[in-house]
């Protein structure tokens, strides 16, 4: 099943806004922890009381070497895992997060999944992830 942004129907979501629901594209939705909020003024509040914030104070106003950070986002489970794995091995301490969503099909034996998993890290550990992966900085 495939859904459409809810301001640019011709655009695939890439997932729902956390608080009112709706499908949006990628441009029509901000991050903010775990889940995807729209830009809708009533949105953007829920957005802001769920994480602690008053007013219109920025996440980034606070940059530690220990505050996570999103590091990359995967399409499954399994490949989040595997990398999670290998940076774990090398004692960098991660996390996933996601919104992986299953559809089951009547009469299937395989379960479709659409949404994405998040391997958050350390900021102090960006670097050397980087390095582990031989990632440029993209």
């Amino acid at each position: 099943m495939d859904q459409s942004c809810k301001n640019h129907p011709d655009r695939q979501a890439l997932s729902f806004c956390n608080s009112c629901k709706e499908y949006y594209c990628g441009p029509c939705l901000e991050e903010s922890g775990e889940y995807y909020y729209c830009r809708r003024p009533a949105c953007q509040e829920v957005r802001r009381n769920e994480m602690g914030m008053m007013g219109p104070k920025s996440v980034a106003e606070k940059k530690s070497d220990d505050e996570l950070i999103p590091f990359r986002a995967f399409q499954s489970n399994f490949e989040a895992w595997v990398v999670q794995t290998k940076l774990e091995a090398h004692r960098i301490e991660c996390f996933l997060s996601g919104e992986i969503m299953n559809q089951m099909y009547p009469g299937s034996l395989t379960s479709p999944s659409f949404g994405s998993v998040k391997l958050w890290i350390k900021r102090s550990d960006e670097a050397r992830a980087r390095e582990i992966l031989a990632l440029r900085n993209a």
